[in-house]
């Protein structure tokens, strides 16, 4: 399970992801105030093919695996 922190991030965190780097300050700090700082376990899944999601995620730190019965593993590292 999720430690969900609703704490403010700093906007200089989305000044460094496509495509939220070419958003204006305003923007990013309205952003800032909505965004959640999530932690997961190892092994926990955050969603699966084909499902209908409503947020978008930023790896900071860590690793994940994109796995899919269609295509090759691939590694993403933060």
């Amino acid at each position: 399970m999720a430690n969900i922190s609703r704490q403010t991030l700093d906007i200089a965190l989305f000044e460094g992801f496509t495509p939220l780097k070419e958003l204006d300050r305003g923007t990013l700090e309205k952003l800032s105030g909505l965004a959640k700082l999530e932690q997961h376990p190892a092994g926990e899944f955050l969603f699966e093919r084909g499902e209908t999601r409503t947020r978008t995620y930023y790896l900071l730190e860590g690793e994940i695996e994109l796995c899919s019965p269609l295509f090759p593993t691939h590694k993403v590292t933060g």
